[in-house]
Protein backbone atom coordinates (compact mmCIF):
# COMPACT_ATOMS: atom_id res chain seq x y z
CA UNK A 1 0.00 0.00 0.00
CA UNK A 2 1.37 3.89 -1.18
CA UNK A 3 -1.37 5.75 1.11
CA UNK A 4 -1.23 8.56 -1.84
CA UNK A 5 -4.59 8.63 -2.01
CA UNK A 6 -4.71 9.43 1.87
CA UNK A 7 -1.49 11.36 1.92
CA UNK A 8 -3.21 13.72 -0.71
CA UNK A 9 -6.44 14.14 1.37
CA UNK A 10 -4.08 15.07 4.62
CA UNK A 11 -2.73 17.80 2.21
CA UNK A 12 -6.16 18.90 1.48
CA UNK A 13 -8.01 19.10 4.67
CA UNK A 14 -5.32 19.12 7.51
CA UNK A 15 -2.38 21.59 5.81
CA UNK A 16 -4.64 23.26 3.27
CA UNK A 17 -2.23 23.62 0.78
CA UNK A 18 -3.32 25.09 -2.97
CA UNK A 19 -4.19 22.47 -5.60
CA UNK A 20 -0.87 23.60 -7.59
CA UNK A 21 1.21 22.43 -4.86
CA UNK A 22 -0.88 19.19 -3.77
CA UNK A 23 -0.37 18.58 -7.83
CA UNK A 24 3.13 18.92 -7.60
CA UNK A 25 3.65 16.40 -4.52
CA UNK A 26 1.60 13.98 -5.99
CA UNK A 27 3.37 14.12 -9.63
CA UNK A 28 7.10 13.57 -8.01
CA UNK A 29 5.43 10.45 -6.01
CA UNK A 30 3.74 8.74 -8.42
CA UNK A 31 7.51 9.02 -10.34
CA UNK A 32 8.66 8.01 -7.29
CA UNK A 33 6.27 4.86 -6.80
CA UNK A 34 7.21 4.15 -10.81
CA UNK A 35 10.45 4.10 -9.30
CA UNK A 36 10.92 1.95 -6.86
CA UNK A 37 10.88 -1.53 -6.85
CA UNK A 38 10.36 -1.81 -2.64
CA UNK A 39 7.36 -1.34 -0.53
CA UNK A 40 7.13 2.35 0.58
CA UNK A 41 8.35 1.39 4.35
CA UNK A 42 11.25 -0.69 2.93
CA UNK A 43 12.57 1.81 1.26
CA UNK A 44 16.47 2.74 1.95
CA UNK A 45 18.29 6.57 2.29
CA UNK A 46 20.37 4.40 -0.80
CA UNK A 47 17.23 4.47 -3.12
CA UNK A 48 16.46 8.00 -2.59
CA UNK A 49 19.83 8.87 -3.75
CA UNK A 50 19.22 6.53 -6.61
CA UNK A 51 16.25 8.25 -7.64
CA UNK A 52 17.49 11.65 -7.40
CA UNK A 53 20.27 10.47 -9.63
CA UNK A 54 18.13 9.39 -12.00
CA UNK A 55 16.07 12.77 -12.58
CA UNK A 56 19.16 14.56 -12.82
CA UNK A 57 20.13 11.76 -15.84
CA UNK A 58 16.67 12.54 -17.02
CA UNK A 59 18.10 16.32 -17.20
CA UNK A 60 15.64 17.77 -14.58
CA UNK A 61 16.69 21.11 -13.25
CA UNK A 62 17.81 21.43 -9.73
CA UNK A 63 14.54 23.32 -8.53
CA UNK A 64 12.56 20.37 -9.24
CA UNK A 65 14.44 17.82 -7.83
CA UNK A 66 14.90 19.86 -4.44
CA UNK A 67 11.17 19.71 -5.01
CA UNK A 68 11.07 15.83 -5.27
CA UNK A 69 13.33 15.60 -2.27
CA UNK A 70 10.82 17.44 -0.71
CA UNK A 71 7.70 16.05 -1.46
CA UNK A 72 9.13 12.58 -0.49
CA UNK A 73 10.18 13.90 2.72
CA UNK A 74 6.93 15.50 3.16
CA UNK A 75 5.47 12.08 2.36
CA UNK A 76 7.29 10.12 4.47
CA UNK A 77 6.61 12.40 7.88
CA UNK A 78 3.03 11.74 6.84
CA UNK A 79 3.88 8.13 7.37
CA UNK A 80 5.24 8.54 10.79
CA UNK A 81 3.17 11.06 11.98
CA UNK A 82 -0.32 10.16 10.73
CA UNK A 83 -0.23 6.72 9.43
CA UNK A 84 2.37 5.37 12.28
CA UNK A 85 4.02 2.99 10.20
CA UNK A 86 7.74 4.15 9.67
CA UNK A 87 9.94 5.72 12.58
CA UNK A 88 12.52 7.42 10.15
CA UNK A 89 12.43 9.20 6.82
CA UNK A 90 14.91 7.72 3.73
CA UNK A 91 14.65 11.13 2.90
CA UNK A 92 15.85 13.10 5.71
CA UNK A 93 19.73 12.78 4.98
CA UNK A 94 19.41 14.07 1.38
CA UNK A 95 20.92 17.75 1.27
CA UNK A 96 21.03 18.87 -2.18
CA UNK A 97 22.47 22.28 -3.33
CA UNK A 98 21.12 25.42 -2.50
CA UNK A 99 19.52 26.98 -5.72
CA UNK A 100 20.16 30.49 -6.41
CA UNK A 101 17.60 32.61 -5.17
CA UNK A 102 15.92 34.68 -8.98
CA UNK A 103 15.00 38.19 -7.64
CA UNK A 104 11.56 39.36 -6.67
CA UNK A 105 9.57 40.68 -9.78
CA UNK A 106 7.91 44.17 -9.15
CA UNK A 107 5.76 45.96 -11.09
CA UNK A 108 6.15 49.40 -11.96
CA UNK A 109 3.86 52.28 -10.33
CA UNK A 110 2.29 52.90 -13.78
CA UNK A 111 1.81 49.47 -14.32
CA UNK A 112 -0.06 49.43 -10.70
CA UNK A 113 -1.93 51.91 -11.41
CA UNK A 114 -3.73 50.79 -14.83
CA UNK A 115 -4.46 47.78 -12.48
CA UNK A 116 -6.05 50.11 -9.92
CA UNK A 117 -8.30 51.83 -13.02
CA UNK A 118 -9.04 48.62 -14.45
CA UNK A 119 -10.19 47.13 -11.44
CA UNK A 120 -12.26 49.83 -10.55
CA UNK A 121 -14.39 48.88 -13.73
CA UNK A 122 -14.81 45.65 -12.53
CA UNK A 123 -15.80 45.90 -9.62
CA UNK A 124 -15.64 47.30 -5.71
CA UNK A 125 -14.48 43.89 -4.43
CA UNK A 126 -11.38 43.87 -7.84
CA UNK A 127 -10.32 47.38 -6.40
CA UNK A 128 -10.18 46.32 -2.95
CA UNK A 129 -8.08 43.25 -3.53
CA UNK A 130 -5.65 45.56 -5.82
CA UNK A 131 -5.56 48.22 -2.86
CA UNK A 132 -4.84 45.76 -0.03
CA UNK A 133 -2.34 43.54 -1.95
CA UNK A 134 -0.30 46.63 -2.94
CA UNK A 135 -1.06 48.69 0.02
CA UNK A 136 -0.69 45.71 3.32
CA UNK A 137 2.62 44.15 1.84
CA UNK A 138 0.59 41.08 2.72
CA UNK A 139 1.22 37.32 1.51
CA UNK A 140 -2.39 36.71 -0.38
CA UNK A 141 -3.74 33.64 2.29
CA UNK A 142 -3.25 36.89 4.43
CA UNK A 143 -5.38 38.85 2.29
CA UNK A 144 -8.12 36.25 1.89
CA UNK A 145 -8.19 35.42 5.54
CA UNK A 146 -8.71 39.00 6.95
CA UNK A 147 -11.69 39.77 9.09
CA UNK A 148 -13.68 42.68 10.15
CA UNK A 149 -12.41 42.39 13.65
CA UNK A 150 -8.57 42.50 12.15
CA UNK A 151 -9.36 45.95 10.93
CA UNK A 152 -9.30 49.13 13.22
CA UNK A 153 -11.05 51.39 10.96
CA UNK A 154 -10.16 54.80 13.91
CA UNK A 155 -5.95 54.13 13.69
CA UNK A 156 -5.72 52.97 10.01
CA UNK A 157 -3.94 49.38 10.52
CA UNK A 158 -4.71 46.17 9.69
CA UNK A 159 -4.16 42.95 11.94
CA UNK A 160 -2.63 40.75 9.64
CA UNK A 161 -1.67 36.64 10.86
CA UNK A 162 1.27 35.17 9.12
CA UNK A 163 3.20 32.02 8.87
CA UNK A 164 3.03 30.12 12.21
CA UNK A 165 -0.26 32.14 13.28
CA UNK A 166 2.44 35.09 14.38
CA UNK A 167 0.80 38.48 14.42
CA UNK A 168 1.93 41.78 13.13
CA UNK A 169 -0.39 45.09 12.41
CA UNK A 170 0.65 47.15 8.98
CA UNK A 171 -0.72 50.79 8.84
CA UNK A 172 -3.12 51.32 5.62
CA UNK A 173 -3.84 54.28 3.83
CA UNK A 174 -7.22 56.12 4.78
CA UNK A 175 -8.55 55.42 1.30
CA UNK A 176 -8.35 51.73 1.22
CA UNK A 177 -10.28 52.19 5.03
CA UNK A 178 -12.53 54.23 3.09
CA UNK A 179 -12.82 51.58 0.31
CA UNK A 180 -13.30 49.09 2.91
CA UNK A 181 -16.16 50.41 4.34
CA UNK A 182 -18.17 51.15 1.03
CA UNK A 183 -17.33 47.50 0.40
CA UNK A 184 -18.75 46.20 2.95
CA UNK A 185 -22.08 48.42 2.38
CA UNK A 186 -22.41 46.86 -0.92
CA UNK A 187 -21.89 43.06 -0.03
CA UNK A 188 -23.99 43.42 3.28
CA UNK A 189 -20.86 42.47 5.31
CA UNK A 190 -20.84 43.30 9.25
CA UNK A 191 -18.70 40.74 10.75
CA UNK A 192 -16.76 38.11 9.99
CA UNK A 193 -14.54 37.05 6.97
CA UNK A 194 -13.82 40.27 4.90
CA UNK A 195 -14.02 38.32 1.60
CA UNK A 196 -16.37 34.93 2.38
CA UNK A 197 -16.43 31.84 0.57
CA UNK A 198 -19.06 31.99 -2.35
CA UNK A 199 -20.87 29.14 -0.58
CA UNK A 200 -19.96 28.96 2.55
CA UNK A 201 -19.98 31.82 4.58
CA UNK A 202 -18.21 30.19 7.73
CA UNK A 203 -14.83 30.17 5.13
CA UNK A 204 -13.26 32.55 3.37
CA UNK A 205 -12.20 32.87 -0.24
CA UNK A 206 -9.46 30.78 -2.02
CA UNK A 207 -6.10 32.07 -2.82
CA UNK A 208 -6.57 30.17 -6.06
CA UNK A 209 -9.79 32.76 -6.64
CA UNK A 210 -7.69 36.01 -5.87
CA UNK A 211 -4.97 34.29 -8.49
CA UNK A 212 -7.58 34.20 -11.12
CA UNK A 213 -8.99 37.21 -10.67
CA UNK A 214 -5.62 39.28 -10.73
CA UNK A 215 -5.32 37.32 -13.27
CA UNK A 216 -8.14 38.54 -15.09
CA UNK A 217 -7.01 42.14 -14.16
CA UNK A 218 -3.93 42.28 -15.92
CA UNK A 219 -5.44 41.11 -19.29
CA UNK A 220 -8.28 43.60 -19.19
CA UNK A 221 -5.31 46.06 -18.56
CA UNK A 222 -3.35 45.11 -21.42
CA UNK A 223 -0.18 44.07 -18.63
CA UNK A 224 1.42 40.79 -19.80
CA UNK A 225 -0.24 38.45 -17.14
CA UNK A 226 2.44 36.19 -16.85
CA UNK A 227 4.05 39.39 -14.43
CA UNK A 228 1.48 39.74 -12.42
CA UNK A 229 -0.02 37.88 -9.79
CA UNK A 230 -1.06 38.14 -6.18
CA UNK A 231 2.56 37.56 -4.79
CA UNK A 232 4.29 40.26 -6.87
CA UNK A 233 2.59 43.29 -4.74
CA UNK A 234 4.45 42.10 -2.40
CA UNK A 235 7.39 42.39 -4.24
CA UNK A 236 6.40 45.79 -5.73
CA UNK A 237 5.21 47.03 -1.72
CA UNK A 238 8.64 46.29 -0.53
CA UNK A 239 10.41 47.82 -3.59
CA UNK A 240 8.35 50.98 -3.38
CA UNK A 241 9.46 51.51 0.18
CA UNK A 242 13.18 50.53 -0.03
CA UNK A 243 13.37 53.14 -3.60
CA UNK A 244 12.00 55.85 -1.50
CA UNK A 245 14.16 55.57 1.47
CA UNK A 246 12.01 53.45 4.05
CA UNK A 247 15.03 51.76 6.55
CA UNK A 248 15.07 47.85 5.53
CA UNK A 249 14.01 46.90 9.10
CA UNK A 250 10.73 48.74 9.02
CA UNK A 251 10.40 46.97 5.62
CA UNK A 252 11.07 43.22 7.64
CA UNK A 253 8.50 44.38 9.93
CA UNK A 254 6.21 45.08 7.68
CA UNK A 255 5.97 41.62 5.65
CA UNK A 256 6.93 39.13 8.81
CA UNK A 257 9.96 38.23 7.75
CA UNK A 258 11.52 36.41 10.79
CA UNK A 259 15.26 37.24 9.59
CA UNK A 260 16.22 39.91 7.95
CA UNK A 261 18.28 38.49 5.36
CA UNK A 262 15.13 37.62 3.47
CA UNK A 263 14.74 41.02 2.97
CA UNK A 264 18.00 42.07 2.05
CA UNK A 265 17.52 40.19 -1.67
CA UNK A 266 15.06 43.45 -2.23
CA UNK A 267 18.04 45.87 -1.98
CA UNK A 268 19.22 43.88 -5.25
CA UNK A 269 16.49 45.40 -6.98
CA UNK A 270 16.76 48.70 -5.58
CA UNK A 271 20.58 48.83 -6.24
CA UNK A 272 19.94 49.80 -9.41
CA UNK A 273 17.80 53.28 -8.80
CA UNK A 274 20.24 53.75 -5.88
CA UNK A 275 23.06 54.19 -8.31
CA UNK A 276 20.92 56.25 -10.84
CA UNK A 277 20.08 58.38 -8.04
CA UNK A 278 23.89 58.65 -7.04
CA UNK A 279 25.30 59.79 -10.08
CA UNK A 280 22.28 62.02 -10.79
CA UNK A 281 22.42 64.06 -7.02
CA UNK A 282 25.80 63.65 -5.06
CA UNK A 283 28.58 65.97 -6.50
CA UNK A 284 31.71 63.66 -6.57
CA UNK A 285 29.78 61.41 -9.33
CA UNK A 286 29.42 64.30 -11.55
Amino acid sequence: MNYLNNFVAYLKVERDLSIHTIAGYTTDMKKFFNFITTNVEEVTTSDVRTFIAHLSDQGLKRSSINRAVCSINAYYKYLIEVEKVMIKSPATEIKIGKREKSLPKALSESDVMKLLSTASLDSIKSRLYIELLYGLGGRVSEIASLRVEDIDFNENYVRLVGKGNKERHNPIHEGCIRLIEKYMTAYHIQSGYLFPHRFDKTRHITREAIFMKVKGLAVKANIDKSLVSPHVFRHSFATALLENGCDMAIVQEFLGHEDIATTKIYAHVTRGNKAKNFKNFHPLAQ
